[in-house]
């Protein structure tokens, strides 16, 4: 039998900019002279590992943990890390963590309102900006997308971005379309993230490997061809379970366990009011 490793350790990208593969998710992380910004922490029982990582490389005082939004696997480690550094999010995340989140399309969960030590006590609209180690790191709102509530961290000296459940790549994406989120908007939001970003940018994505711009151009036209094809579909008057059973072949691989070609099916026309 072997033994877990006690720390996660850190993969260089670029800069002061580390990945952290923790288990349930991707954590984001600038460390340096400064001290540190975390992006997301997806399980409360990672919270440990993901500090051993970083204690060697974040001798400064300062620490902030960054929320990409407010589903429980970016945030579950928010009630343990909030008494230790201020907790940045966009407004919506402060107010989705207040109350109890009920999911039925595409999964079925609910996720538990959070005690207030958990809930973010530097919010935003727009944008932020903050200057650490050495880098600029901006926070900007995507609105109306997966979820309502999602902000890429755009580490602009290393050229790398974390984008957060905007990008799934390889993957349909789970689109919070009760809750705010929509399959147009995040449509939108990714061919706006395509035009922001600088060819060579490295892309974290909240599950999954580290992407590029051929990555998310590639998961757009999925977006763009696969939600066109499910809508005529429907407008042709096809039933709910044979849109399922006739998905093209080239778009079948993109089902995974969590959002599957049955599921992506019923969030776009749910979100399409179809």
């Amino acid at each position: 039998m072997t033994t877990p490793e006690i720390s996660l350790r850190p993969q260089l990208l670029s800069g002061t900019v580390y990945l952290l593969p923790a288990e349930g998710g991707n954590v984001g992380l600038c460390a340096g002279q400064d001290g540190a910004v975390w992006v997301d922490i997806p399980q409360a029982a990672e919270v440990a590992r993901v500090q051993a990582g970083v204690e060697s490389l974040a001798p400064g005082p300062l620490k902030f943990l960054v929320n990409t939004h407010a589903h429980g696997d970016h945030v579950a480690g928010n009630a343990l890390l909030g008494e230790q550094m201020p907790i940045i999010a966009h407004t919506n995340v402060r107010k989705r963590l207040m109350a109890d989140q009920s999911i039925t399309v595409g999964i079925k969960t609910v996720i538990p309102a959070q005690p207030p030590v958990a809930w973010p006590r530097i919010v935003f609209d727009q944008a932020l900006t903050l200057h650490l180690n050495g880098e600029e790191i901006r926070l900007i709102h995507f609105p109306q997308g997966h979820s309502d509530s999602d902000v890429i961290v755009w580490f602009s000296t290393a050229n790398v971005v974390h984008v957060g459940d905007i990008f799934w790549p390889g993957m349909f994406p789970f689109v919070d379309v009760e809750n705010g989120g929509s399959v147009e908007g995040l449509k939108q939001n990714v061919a706006k993230l395509i035009e922001l970003l600088p060819a060579t940018a490295q892309i974290i994505p909240g599950h999954g490997p580290v992407s590029d711009l051929t990555g998310l151009k590639a998961y757009h036209r999925m977006l763009g061809e696969t939600t066109d094809w499910i809508c005529k579909q429907r407008r042709a008057n096809k039933s709910v379970e044979n849109i399922r059973q006739a998905v093209p072949e080239e778009w079948l691989t993109w089902g995974h366990e969590f959002i599957s070609t049955a599921a992506w099916v019923e969030l776009v026309l749910y979100s399409y009011g179809m």
